[in-house]
């Protein structure tokens, strides 16, 4: 299993991974990012503190990431439902055989 070394808070943390050790350390800078928001906005507060808050913000961007993917793929469900539904009634316009407003008899009208 390879090994991945990070530097989180200016500690050196050394961790053995099945994962990617580049997605790992990506991981970490994030991390490091999303800690120096937090020490931004907050000021000096204890690590706990900071990383308790750090894990919350990653935390609720994962669900709102998620919650958007969900609406995504219902809106591209429903994108292709409107496509198909536009596609058969166009079809049943063009037959002649069945008529475009299911209120009036199927043909056509004679004069």
């Amino acid at each position: 299993m390879p090994s991945v070394e990070v530097i989180i808070l200016g500690k050196k943390h050394t961790f053995d991974t099945p994962e990617n050790p580049d997605r790992v350390k990506t991981a970490a800078r994030l991390l490091e990012r999303k800690l120096k928001t937090v020490t931004e906005v907050y000021g000096l507060i204890s690590n706990d503190h900071m990383l308790v808050l750090a894990a919350l913000n990653l935390a609720e961007e994962l669900i709102r990431l998620k919650q958007e993917t969900k609406l995504d793929r219902a809106e591209d469900f429903l994108r292709g439902l409107a496509e198909r539904l536009d596609l058969a009634m166009r079809d049943e316009a063009d037959s002649p055989d069945v008529p475009s407003d299911p209120c009036l008899p199927a043909g056509r009208p004679s004069r």
